[in-house]
């Protein structure tokens, strides 16, 4: 029989062991709801998930094959398509042609760089097999035939995950693609025999490509259409590093993002850009997509103060 003494000791040793349990499990409970809301986050925000596709702005990558760290001629950006998605890079613009009796990623010339396009999906396939709260989207300038383009993604196991937009029907969100698994939208300039591809003219209103100075970018038209992008690089006569760190700051980007916005009262949905490793636009992304309508004109005013680039709010009224 317990002594009081002992039966005291043993109350204690068991209440202990109790709150080691119940912290054990709290730590478990809070681990896990930790893993929960990782698992929800998409494109790198929570905040993105309830978002339509068509209420997100992508950082994309001009002519994005063209690398200066593979070795092309005359490049549109510094690193190659897998450093690209690691950085944030959501929008991939790629150039196609027939070459070498294939499917090949090259700009104007293939002789100037070149890559299959086989090659450069297994890259982004690899990406978002390790990342599956991910969304990528290609718009291409297509010297290929739709139906050839098609057949490369779907050798290259891409099939089940691209996504078909119906024309006049709400976008799903970002939350909604990941859950479905399909997490890649392609644009091409026409879908004809093609029925993974979505026409660009049928979705996307866009700015003219050519600009030489800052001074010279505008707006354009969205046109109507479900989704704005904007061509944010400099040619002259080609693409240069010196030209996209002039494009490339933060008061250049914000400045024309929030102008063009308030001016066509659309959010734009891709800013388009050569070098985007040099200047601030995955920075200008992430801060265009913690940004909704009502801040628009503050916004402007805070950036329309400090911008020192030589850009006017006139050039886009």
């Amino acid at each position: 029989m317990l002594t009081l003494n002992a039966r005291s000791h043993k109350l204690i040793r068991m209440t202990i062991k109790l709150r080691i349990v119940f912290i054990a499990v709290c730590a478990v409970i809070v681990f896990a709801s930790q893993c929960s809301f990782a698992a929800q986050a998409c494109n790198g925000s929570a905040d993105l998930c309830g978002k339509r596709y068509d209420e997100v702005t992508y950082a994309g990558a001009h002519n994005a094959m063209s690398n200066m760290d593979e070795r092309w001629n005359f490049p549109n950006q510094i690193h190659g398509l897998t450093r690209q998605l690691e950085d944030g890079v959501r929008w991939l613009s790629l150039d196609l042609y027939y070459f070498r009796d294939d499917v090949y990623m090259c700009h104007a010339l293939c002789a100037l760089g070149n890559e299959t396009l086989a090659g450069g999906l297994q890259k982004v396939k690899a990406f978002m097999d390790a990342h599956p709260n991910e969304i990528v989207s290609f718009e291409f300038e297509n010297y290929v035939s739709p139906k050839d383009t098609e057949a490369v993604f779907r050798a290259a196991g891409l099939a089940e995950m691209m996504h078909v937009q119906k024309a006049g029907q709400p976008w799903p969100t970002l939350g909604e693609m990941i859950k479905s698994g399909r997490r890649i939208v392609a644009f091409n300039g026409n879908n004809e025999g093609a029925p993974l591809l979505n026409s660009f003219s049928d979705f996307i209103g866009a700015t003219k490509w050519h600009y030489e100075a800052v001074s010279q970018f505008d707006c354009g038209d969205p046109n109507g259409k479900s989704l704005y992008s904007i061509s944010h690089f400099l040619t002259k006569p080609y693409a240069m590093a010196p030209l996209g760190r002039k494009a490339n700051r933060e008061s250049v980007i914000m400045n024309r993002a929030l102008g063009c916005w308030k001016k066509t009262g659309r959010r734009p949905n891709v800013m388009l850009v050569d070098f985007y490793s040099i200047g601030s636009v995955i920075k200008s992304v992430r801060k265009l997509n913690a940004t909704d309508g009502l801040e628009v004109d503050a916004l402007l005013i805070e950036y329309g103060n400090s911008i020192k680039t030589g850009f006017k709010l006139k050039a886009i009224e």
